[in-house]
């Protein structure tokens, strides 16, 4: 038994034994950030914010109101956004088409001018969106919680060339009508239904916004059909002020799904980010995880998406 305990109590001594160590990190400048996807056939927009350093009161509204953010094509200004909300900017006149390649250029007094370019890519039609069978969720104890109906998403992927793709579940906006304790409540939102997708050349998936980001690795050139399972029938619980507890079987209609063709750059971004998030808490054991950029003199990130978009049959 000795042979345990001396080494265990040799490892509570050690990491008993602290020393605080003051390091000088150096105080750079702070820097732009300059955060947009240009959409085809939309008007420009971005928003701007000011990079921090460690030492700064993270409570600081980062975001800058003073930007002149202007949108350029071969050199030739096009639009200068106006500001919109805090850090947001907006345009209001031009629309971006595909094929063509756009500059942002933000300038901030006493701070360093930033720039970034993208090249918007052509669409990728869906060729057919069908459904091909239905899964069952259920429990450890066996209860069925859900059946979700599989769909295929079909598109023909443009030969030799890397392509870069996300893929989304639009859901529809439905109202409610709820009593509880007396007061009747009517309000609209986005409809709470499940969707998910266990297909192979996923590479990461943004559950904040819906995205599936994957390549043409596993499809260069083919044919491809993609995988997404939804839940189209589902119950929503309406409680009453007697307490009764009732649930309306809801059908959702009017459900879409957008496949984006989007840039390198972005894809590159959005793997990046997902490698950071899957990284924090866990540093002693990980190596630090930069986030891809590409805009010049600063932070941020310029990318494209050239969206297709059909409803479920």
């Amino acid at each position: 038994m000795k042979i345990y305990i001396i080494p265990i109590i040799i490892i509570a001594l050690s990491l008993s034994c602290r020393k605080e160590i003051n390091i000088d990190i150096p105080d750079n400048e702070r820097k732009i950030v300059l955060n947009t996807i240009v959409m085809n056939d939309s008007v420009f927009s971005a928003n701007v914010f000011r990079s921090n350093h460690i030492n700064d009161d993270i409570y600081n509204a980062l975001y800058l109101n003073n930007a002149t953010v202007n949108v350029l094509e071969n050199g030739n200004l096009l639009e200068i956004l106006a500001l919109d909300t805090a850090g947001y900017y907006k345009g209001s006149t031009t629309i971006a088409q595909e094929g063509h390649e756009y500059e942002i250029n933000v300038s901030v007094p006493n701070l360093e001018s930033v720039k970034a370019k993208a090249k918007l890519l052509p669409k990728i039609p869906i060729i057919s969106i069908d459904s091909t069978g239905e899964y069952v969720e259920s429990g450890t104890d066996g209860k069925e919680y859900g059946v979700l109906t599989i769909y295929q998403v079909s598109f023909q992927d443009p030969p030799n060339e890397k392509n870069y793709y996300r893929l989304k579940v639009n859901l529809p906006i439905i109202t409610d009508t709820i009593i509880y304790d007396s007061d009747t409540i009517i309000y609209t939102h986005t409809a709470y239904t499940g969707y998910k997708s266990e297909d192979p050349s996923i590479e990461v998936w943004d559950w904040i916004d819906g995205y599936f980001y994957f390549s043409d690795l596993l499809f260069d050139g083919d044919e491809y059909k993609f995988d997404i399972l939804i839940e189209v029938y589902f119950s929503e619980e309406l409680h009453f002020e007697d307490g009764r507890v009732e649930f309306n079987n809801i059908v959702v209609e009017d459900i879409s799904i957008s496949l984006e063709h989007i840039s390198n750059d972005l894809f590159n971004y959005m793997k990046s980010v997902d490698m950071q998030y899957e990284t924090q808490g866990m540093e002693m054991f990980f190596q630090a995880v930069p986030v891809f950029i590409n805009v010049e003199n600063g932070f941020g990130i310029l990318g494209t998406a050239n969206a297709s978009k059909e409803p479920l049959p």
